[in-house]
């Protein structure tokens, strides 16, 4: 059975949202409203088809687009993109240029994002990004 399951932490000065294997849904928005804003979210940005999913033409988590937009929607100051790199075809395929095309989106849109290497820590919010304003 597969879990789909989002997490909030704060610290008491600082809150961030990871996002696990998070699709595209309604809700962001009502989310951004109750518990944001939100100083970063973890959010996958890969689109991978999963060729085990029951619907293999559809993605497991969301595009590069969708992040941005649920970002927004969180009322994030920083986009933190997770899950990408991970191309192994046929049975886990990602959308092409995932972090290129998040970057161009997320610049168009005014969404900072940090990327983080593979095992990498984010010891504090940088300061241009908390300085972001939220509506």
């Amino acid at each position: 059975m597969s879990r789909r399951l989002s997490w909030i932490v704060s610290n008491g000065s600082q809150k961030v949202l990871h996002g696990g294997d998070t699709l595209w849904h309604g809700q962001w928005e009502n989310i951004g409203r109750q518990y944001g804003p939100f100083d970063a979210v973890f959010i996958p940005i890969n689109g991978a088809r999963v060729a085990r999913e029951p619907m293999p033409e559809s993605p497991a988590v969301q595009t590069p687009l969708q992040a941005v937009n649920a970002a927004l929607l969180l009322r994030a100051r920083l986009l933190v993109p997770i899950h990408y790199g991970l191309d192994d075809p046929p049975d886990y395929v990602e959308v092409a240029d995932p972090i290129d095309t998040l970057l161009e989106i997320a610049k168009r849109r005014g969404m900072p994002v940090q990327q983080l290497r593979p095992g990498q820590h984010l010891n504090r919010i940088d300061a241009a990004a908390a300085a972001r304003p939220v509506e």
